[in-house]
């Protein structure tokens, strides 16, 4: 199973970039490496999908220390 990821370059929102993600046999979403370094997550951050109502997701990482 593959999933599409889309997101904008960081910070100037000039370029748009487009992944294709694999999904393992538990589910896990599978980014590749130039997509963690563009948006600056690590393993082990915690990733909210907000649901945009048109058929896409927005992934936010979530603040952990509040």
């Amino acid at each position: 199973m593959t999933g599409t990821w889309d997101t904008a370059m960081q910070p100037t929102n000039e370029e748009a970039k487009s992944w294709i993600c694999d999904v393992d046999e538990e589910g896990v979403l599978i980014f590749p490496d130039e997509l963690w370094d563009l948006v600056g997550w690590k393993e082990g951050d915690t990733i909210e999908f907000l649901d945009n109502q048109d058929g896409t997701f927005s992934m936010v990482k979530l603040d952990e220390t509040v």
